[in-house]
């Protein structure tokens, strides 16, 4: 066996696709996208559900492991909503 040199790490392989962004979103499309993926984690968790219902499913752990990803996410994008709206009546609070 020979010793092979170690190769240069790029750090553009290190950071996800969707970060090397280089134009700056606007915040509904970014709300948009998030709120699809959210319906999409909370279908997977329901499909999930459903096959375990029917007796499809092969592993519990799974099924569990997607109805948490889904609630989980659900928390977070209430939180989300409730700092957006918070900030919105405390600037419409301020006296110009």
């Amino acid at each position: 066996m020979a010793i092979e040199p170690i190769s240069e790490i790029r750090v553009e392989s290190l950071v996800p696709t969707r970060l090397q962004k280089a134009e700056p979103e606007d915040f509904s499309s970014w709300i948009a996208e998030q709120l699809g993926e959210l319906d999409g984690q909370i279908q997977r968790s329901e499909s999930a559900l459903q096959d375990l219902a029917l007796g499809k499913a092969e592993n519990i752990h799974d099924v569990m492991f997607e109805l948490e990803k889904s609630r989980t996410a659900f928390q977070l994008t209430l939180q989300v909503r409730n700092k957006v709206l918070e900030g919105y009546q405390e600037i419409m609070r301020m006296q110009v």
